[in-house]
């Protein structure tokens, strides 16, 4: 972390190491994690959505472009901050899981609920998992749901569903949402890595550009 520089990812000031401790200075961001605010508006705005994903996809290409994989992106570990030169600002945080994906990673590790479908069949995963998990928490900004509910259901079924995954969007939970909007997320959430969007893909998609 002391390596990046991208204004939305959490920035890391000083690190003071101690005989038995380790202090870490962090930038001072005012508004919660992302979670608790969904927790408050239960779902945001289309327009309010694409905000979140097209500043996350900036720290992706980011990070992605020196081949570094977060590993765990979930509304939990993206805060937000209150004031700032945009309506709502996002910092990506929390790189406990992140590492270098220069060749194939192979262990299995994240948040199951936003787990890609290479991460749990163990054939070799790269930065892409961090776009399919950038799919599911679209999904569960405008939805106000997971696609994936472990808490109910235990990992392992968790797991198949994940697998064999594909993206439904009905009307009682989807109401108003545009055709662009489904269209990025199904991109987002392909079960081929090869056919995903990349983070750089994510921003060059209309769905971004286009005014809501």
């Amino acid at each position: 972390m002391k390596e990046l520089n991208h204004k939305h990812i959490i920035y890391v000031h000083e690190a003071i190491v101690e005989c038995t401790k380790i202090y870490i200075v962090l930038e001072y961001v005012d508004g919660g994690d992302l979670f608790n605010v969904l927790d408050v508006e239960d779902s945001f705005s289309e327009k309010k959505t694409k905000i979140v994903i097209a500043q996350l996809a900036s720290a992706l290409k980011y990070i992605h472009s020196r081949n570094i994989v977060h590993r765990d992106i979930k509304a939990e570990n993206i805060l937000v901050k209150k004031n700032c030169d945009q309506n709502f600002c996002i910092k990506l945080a929390d790189f406990g899981l992140a590492t270098q994906a220069t060749d194939p990673l192979y262990d299995m590790c994240g948040t199951p609920a936003y787990m890609s479908p290479e991460t749990i069949k163990k054939v070799g995963y790269g930065v892409k998992v961090d776009v399919w998990a950038t799919g599911i928490l679209m999904y569960f900004i405008l939805s106000g749901y997971l696609p994936f509910d472990n808490d109910n259901k235990g990992p392992m079924i968790a797991y198949h569903e994940i697998v064999h995954f594909e993206p439904e969007f009905s009307e009682s939970c989807w109401p108003g949402i545009t055709t662009e909007a489904r269209d990025i997320i199904e991109k987002m959430l392909k079960k081929n890595p090869n056919r995903r969007l990349t983070s750089e893909e994510i921003m060059q998609h209309n769905w971004i550009s286009i005014p809501t």
